[in-house]
């Protein structure tokens, strides 16, 4: 059974969902969720500060990593803008490189040495080789 928008929002949030519910394409879809409905500015907001918390709270100390989230959540952005409006799945079908192979996306405005820095795990650090917007 597929949990609904509401749901996934509400219980990552307040850090119910359990972690063997949230996956990447969990984070992806709360990221696209959070992009659609709100400011930019705002939704990375939501997005960076659930993520560490979420991680945070479930021990998970390690996996959060600032620039990648806020990177990521810059890009899907982007593309929302550029693509229209779409269901979450399709969305998904026509940004596959997200699903698959986010790290070599993010190799394309970032160098390894800063993308992997210490710095950019705990803060957004801009991109070195391609402009977010």
């Amino acid at each position: 059974m597929t949990i609904s928008d509401t749901e996934l929002i509400t219980r990552f949030e307040d850090l119910s969902l359990p972690p063997s519910k949230i996956n990447h394409i969990s984070h992806l879809r709360i990221a696209w969720l959070y992009l659609r409905h709100l400011p930019l500015s705002k939704a990375i907001e939501k997005i960076t500060l659930g993520t560490k918390c979420f991680a945070e709270y479930h021990g998970d100390y390690e996996k959060y990593h600032h620039t990648v989230s806020e990177a990521c959540a810059r890009i899907m952005k982007q593309r929302i803008s550029e693509q229209g409006e779409k269901d979450f799945e399709n969305f998904l079908v026509d940004n596959m490189d997200l699903v698959e192979d986010l790290k070599s996306l993010l190799q394309e405005y970032y160098s390894e040495r800063l993308l992997w820095s210490k710095q950019a795990k705990s803060q957004f650090m801009k991109p070195d080789k391609q402009q977010l917007n």
